[in-house]
């Protein structure tokens, strides 16, 4: 096993939750920042593997 001394590590995001992090750390890179609470559920579609591109968030109460 070969192991290197790296002196950075770098995030890369897709989506950036801003205010319901699960990390205490702050990505390097983010495609999208969007503004949720701990409650909201984030959906991210691709076009490869689903009918459409798209992110939805949905609040404790929207119904899927």
């Amino acid at each position: 096993m070969l192991l290197a001394d790296h002196k950075k590590v770098e995030l890369l995001v897709l989506i950036n939750r801003k205010f319901s992090r699960h990390l205490p750390i702050e990505p390097d890179y983010t495609g999208k920042p969007i503004d949720t609470i701990e409650s909201d559920k984030v959906k991210v579609q691709w076009k490869e593997t689903d009918t459409e591109d798209g992110v939805w968030i949905y609040s404790q109460n929207t119904k899927k």
